[in-house]
């Protein structure tokens, strides 16, 4: 399996650091790895630029920062802007639909978190969202680790919201995962 590198980026107050902070907890509570959590954020308590890069590695993690990440979650078109360059050729992205675009770039998938998180009548539930959509676009650890990570990182009475959410995110994640596996042979 190896090592992976993920990197989260946007804007403070939507989630950014929590995001990297539940996948980091599912690889080391839930699946027995190694995790580094690494973050960077602007002077701003709120608004400013904000990331978290994650490297995990069921071997063990040999050097904490994240240098080439095969995932970038794009928050705000400017966390995009930032990191793009940074990703391999078979990396994925996933962007806020509604902040973030990128033309004519087959890594890049539109998620639909905020809208989807004022539907449910939070919007505070994005990242929720794009925590399942990342779980199912690219299943690195199980789907069930990422969500009991997910569930201890929020308050109680928020567990059952937020797994709804995350179930939101999930099925966006899957169509991602079907649309971009390749097909059965025709041979």
């Amino acid at each position: 399996m190896g090592r992976h590198e993920l990197r989260w980026a946007g804007f403070g107050g939507q989630g950014v650091l929590t995001m990297g902070s539940v996948f980091g907890r599912a690889a080391v509570l839930e699946a027995g790895w190694d995790a580094v959590l690494t973050e960077a954020y602007g002077p701003q308590v709120t608004g400013g630029w904000s990331r978290a890069d994650l490297v995990l590695d069921p071997e063990g993690v040999d050097y904490p920062l994240v240098t080439r990440p095969e995932v970038l979650v794009a928050m705000s078109q400017d966390g995009l802007q930032r990191n793009v360059d940074t990703l391999g050729p078979e990396g994925l992205i996933l962007g806020e639909a509604e902040l973030v675009s990128l033309e004519d770039d087959p890594r890049f998938h539109p998620i639909d978190a905020i809208a989807q998180a004022e539907e449910l009548g939070f919007k505070v539930v994005a990242n929720s969202i794009m925590i399942g959509a990342l779980a199912a676009a690219r299943p690195l650890l199980d789907i069930e680790q990422v969500r009991a990570a997910l569930h201890a990182s929020v308050p109680p009475k928020t567990v059952e919201l937020n797994d709804t959410a995350f179930q939101k995110g999930l099925e966006q994640g899957e169509a991602i995962l079907r649309t971009s596996s390749p097909g059965p042979s025709s041979d």
